[in-house]
């Protein structure tokens, strides 16, 4: 059986009630039971796809299908919904098609939506973060939750079809294009720079790039560089890689001696793949990825259109208290800045998609799987080939932990027990991973 997606509600209780729209344009019909008891439901289009919206009421879960026929034809799940703002907001991104038909259910929740919601909604308030939005997926279905505020208008609530940026978890992508690469035999992981890249300075070329992946290459992070900061917040430069290469310094070890986790690193990576490949990162990755699995949300920021809804990000660390950066200059820059480092933007529920179909070996060959989760000692047995591991209550959990300024991300998939977890949050300098292990707890 399909898997039931998951987002809850605000208010008292409400008897049972359906709703089925029809959507064609922008008409829409209500099926024959009591109106009044069935939750107000607007349809119109978002970017060009069909969106719902409706008043949350505490204590119901809202179950939405769909079906391609008609009204009595055959209904597919197609999310099941919590949230804590007052409305719950549906965009079906991955609807092309001209008419759709939609039912809505509302039930009393008793099953694990509210346990994850409250675990959710208490993490993110106890440890201070301005607003989340989360993912669960196991083999029994598909659980997806917000939290808190996407700006600074207390009646602006997180929304699931909200874009976050995920900093690092960008890496998983780079990885992926690498591994892809190496499995079509244009390149192999022990290939040194040299082959492939002109020299830099500060930067030795005799670097493998399973080096470069495993962090293990010693290569300065131009993230340290002190001017980094200064450079990001006072000028709206859209920066080349090679522009960020200029940041690096003297290397911190000698090639395969020693582990530190270089940004750096997966600049010249991407700087790779666009050699080997011959065409651009971002086209790679959205030709090879994106389209494949259909990821419609995400996107490379600074090198791709941004697209969508975008959830406000807040900066401790840019602004010393907690402030909305989206219009500061390092909005444009950092993110050129970043590239294949950190720069990927999305939805929680791609994210998640992203994460499951890549560990899951849905995306490359157990041989690749197993090289990315083969675990370097240099590093602690915590970090392979682009991939962390994270061991949890639950067990160990395969993805990659995001930062980028305004945004934290943990993204994980326990391969033993078939489980994904994403947490996004708009705020940097909070703890993720406590709002993340929240979750994991409550499976």
């Amino acid at each position: 059986m399909k898997p039931t997606r998951t987002q809850s509600s605000d208010g008292g209780l409400l008897p049972k009630a359906e709703l089925v729209a029809l959507l064609l344009g922008l008409s829409f019909r209500v099926s024959p039971v009591a109106a009044a008891q069935a939750p107000v439901v607007i349809i119109d289009r978002q970017d060009g796809y069909p969106r719902l919206a409706w008043t949350n009421v505490l204590g119901q879960t809202y179950h939405l299908l769909t079906s391609e026929q008609s009204v009595d034809g055959e209904w597919l799940p197609l999310v099941t919904l919590t949230s804590d703002s007052k409305t719950a907001t549906w965009t079906d991104e991955a609807a092309a098609r001209s008419m759709l038909f939609y039912r809505l259910s509302a039930t009393p929740d008793t099953n694990w939506a509210s346990k994850l919601q409250a675990a959710l909604d208490h993490a993110r308030s106890s440890g201070g973060a301005k607003g989340s939005s989360a993912v669960v997926i196991t083999t029994n279905g598909i659980w997806e939750g917000t939290s808190g505020l996407s700006d600074n208008n207390a009646s602006h609530s997180v929304r699931p079809q909200m874009r976050f940026s995920i900093g690092s978890v960008t890496k998983t992508f780079t990885t992926a294009l690498i591994m892809q690469l190496a499995e079509e035999g244009k390149l192999t992981l022990d290939d040194p720079l040299s082959r492939w890249l002109p020299d830099y300075p500060n930067i030795t070329n005799t670097v493998t790039i399973r080096q470069l992946l495993s962090h293990t290459s010693g290569i300065y992070s131009f993230t340290d560089n002190p001017i980094y900061w200064p450079m990001v917040s006072e000028t709206n430069k859209v920066y080349t890689p090679q522009d960020t290469l200029g940041l690096v310094e003297a290397s911190y070890f000698l090639p395969g001696q020693g582990y530190y986790y270089s940004n750096t690193d997966f600049i010249l990576l991407g700087l790779i793949a666009e050699a080997v490949g011959r065409d651009s990162a971002a086209n790679q990755i959205r030709s090879r990825f994106l389209r494949r699995l259909q990821l419609p949300t995400m996107y490379l920021e600074g090198s791709e259109p941004a697209s969508g809804d975008r959830a406000h990000g807040f900066s401790i660390n840019y602004t010393g208290t907690p402030q909305d950066i989206t219009t500061y200059p390092l909005w444009t820059v950092e993110y050129s800045v970043a590239w294949t480092a950190g720069a990927m933007t999305g939805t929680a529920y791609d994210v998640a998609r992203w994460i499951r179909a890549l560990y899951s070996g849905s995306v490359l060959t157990e041989t690749s799987l197993t090289e990315m989760t083969t675990w370097t000692s240099l590093s602690g047995s915590t970090y392979g080939l682009g991939t962390e591991r994270f061991s949890s209550s639950k067990g160990d959990f395969w993805g990659h932990l995001g930062d980028i300024t305004g945004y934290l991300s943990m993204a994980g998939h326990s391969p033993t027990a078939q489980v994904t977890v994403i947490v996004l949050v708009n705020q940097d300098n909070v703890d993720v991973r406590a709002i993340w292990n929240a979750l994991v707890s409550t499976l």
